[in-house]
C-alpha cells in the first residue's frame, strides 16, 4: 500500500511544476479564439477536446486569396460551406471572400445573407479573379450592423432609397464602375459615413463629393481612377485627402478648416502648372499640418521668370509641420525651388525628400542664378539650422 502511494506521489506533478501552468477561464479562451482567422481557429481543434469546436468561436471569417490557393475550386466551396453554412454564432466581426462567382452567384448570395444574419460589422468581397463584373444589390436591404463595406470588381447597384445604409462608416470601391447617381445615393443615405475610398474606379469623369450634410465625413482617398477630369469637393468636415493619378481640376466649394493631412501624387509630368484654379488648391491647404507631394505639384509653385521678371507665387502654409517630397527623374525643379517652398512654411518641423535617380539635374538657370539664391535662402530659413529634422533619401 505504501509503495503504491509512493508511486502515485512520484508520478503526480510537484507544486513547483504545477506553478508553471496557469488555468485560463473559458471566457478568456473564447475571447482569444474569437479574434483568430478562421484557418488558425480550425487548426486548434486538433489540440484537445477543449478546442474541438474552437472554429465556432471565430468572428473573423476571412476566406482569403492565400487560403483559396490551397484548394481546388470545389474544395474551396466545400471549405466555405463547412464553416459558414453550419456557423450559428452571433456578433461575427468580419466576412471576407476572395472568389470567382461564375456559375455560383446564387451561392455567394447565400453566403452573404448568412454572414449578415450573424451580425457582421465588416464585409469584403473581392472578385478580381473573375473574368466579368457582377452586380450586387441583394444585400442592401439588410445591413443593420454593417459598418465597413469593401468591394473589388463588383458592381454596386444602389436603389434611390436603400434601407439600412445609414450604419455604414467606411466604403471602399476598387475596380468598380461608379456612376454619379451611385455616389449621390451614398451621400444621401449613408449619413454616418466617415471614409470613402475610390481605387481604380471608372465612370468618375466629374467626381462630386457632396458631403455637406454629413457630420463625420473625414477621409477621402482617390487613386488611379481612369478618365477623371475634375474633383468637386464640398465637405466642411474633411480632415484627410489623398489623391494619386493624372492631372485633373480640383474645385473646393467649401472651407476646409479641419483639413490636416494631404497627399497629392500627380503622375502627369510637368502638368500641374497648367491646372486652372491652382490658387484655390493652395488656399485649401491653409490649415494642413502634414503634406506629401511629388515634384509635379511643386513645379506649379516654383519661382519663374515672367513678363515682370523673376516672380514667386504668393502663398504661405502657416500650420504645416511635416513635408514630404518625391522628386522623379523627369523633374525640372532644383534645390532653390525646394528651399523657397520651405521658406514659406514657418512652422515646419520635419522634412523628407526622396530623390530619384536623375533628380535635380543641372541647368543653366541653376548654375548662373539658382545656386547663389539657394545659399541665401538657407541662411534665412530656420528649418535648415536643425539638420536632425531633415532627411534626404536617394
Amino acid at each position: 500500500m505504501a509503495s503504491k502511494e509512493a508511486k502515485i506521489h512520484t508520478n503526480s506533478p510537484s507544486s513547483h511544476e504545477r506553478a508553471k501552468y496557469v488555468y485560463v477561464p473559458e471566457e478568456v479562451i473564447e475571447e482569444i479564439l474569437s479574434h483568430l482567422p478562421i484557418k488558425d481557429a480550425a487548426c486548434l481543434s486538433i489540440l484537445s477536446k477543449r478546442f474541438v469546436n474552437s472554429w465556432k468561436l471565430c468572428r473573423n471569417l476571412s476566406f482569403t486569396k492565400e487560403i483559396s490557393k490551397k484548394f481546388t475550386r470545389p474544395g474551396f466551396i466545400n471549405f466555405i460551406n463547412m464553416f459558414l453554412l453550419k456557423f450559428s454564432g452571433k456578433n461575427m466581426h468580419r466576412f471576407s471572400l476572395y472568389f470567382d462567382p461564375a456559375e455560383h452567384i446564387d451561392l455567394v448570395q447565400c453566403w452573404v445573407h448568412k454572414a449578415l444574419k450573424c451580425e457582421i460589422t465588416e464585409l469584403e468581397l473581392d472578385f478580381t479573379v473573375a473574368e466579368q463584373t457582377y452586380m450586387l444589390s441583394f444585400f442592401l436591404s439588410n445591413i443593420e450592423n454593417l459598418k465597413v463595406l469593401k468591394l473589388n470588381k463588383c458592381e454596386l447597384d444602389l436603389v434611390p432609397k436603400p434601407n439600412g445604409l445609414c450604419p455604414l462608416l467606411q466604403i471602399t470601391l476598387q475596380n468598380v464602375r461608379v456612376p454619379s447617381f451611385t455616389l449621390q445615393a451614398m451621400f444621401s443615405n449613408c449619413l454616418k459615413l466617415r471614409t470613402l475610398e475610390l481605387i481604380s474606379c471608372e465612370f468618375l469623369y466629374n467626381l462630386k463629393i457632396l458631403a455637406q450634410d454629413l457630420k463625420g465625413f473625414s477621409v477621402l482617398v482617390v487613386k488611379n481612377c481612369s478618365g477623371l477630369l475634375s474633383i468637386r469637393i464640398n465637405a466642411p468636415t474633411l480632415q484627410t485627402f489623398h489623391y494619386e493619378g493624372k492631372i485633373c481640376e480640383f474645385k473646393f466649394e467649401s472651407g476646409l478648416p479641419d483639413l490636416s493631412d494631404v497627399v497629392l501624387n500627380i503622375t502627369s509630368p510637368r502638368a500641374f502648372q497648367l491646372l486652372p484654379h491652382r490658387n484655390s488648391v493652395v488656399i485649401a491647404l491653409a490649415n494642413v499640418t502634414t503634406l506629401s507631394v511629388n515634384h509635379t505639384f511643386l513645379e506649379a509653385l516654383c519661382a519663374r521668370f515672367g513678363e515682370h521678371g523673376y516672380m514667386e507665387m504668393d502663398f504661405f502654409l502657416w500650420k504645416l509641420k511635416e513635408f514630404q517630397l518625391l522628386v522623379g527623374g523627369e523633374s525640372h525643379i532644383n534645390p532653390l525651388d525646394i528651399a523657397i517652398f520651405i521658406k514659406k512654411c514657418p512652422c515646419l518641423q520635419r522634412v523628407l525628400i526622396d530623390l530619384g535617380k536623375y533628380a535635380l539635374a543641372g541647368s543653366v538657370y541653376w548654375e548662373h542664378h539658382g545656386r547663389k539664391l539657394f545659399q541665401d535662402v538657407l541662411k534665412k530659413c530656420p528649418i535648415f539650422t536643425k539638420p536632425r529634422n531633415c532627411w534626404c533619401k536617394k
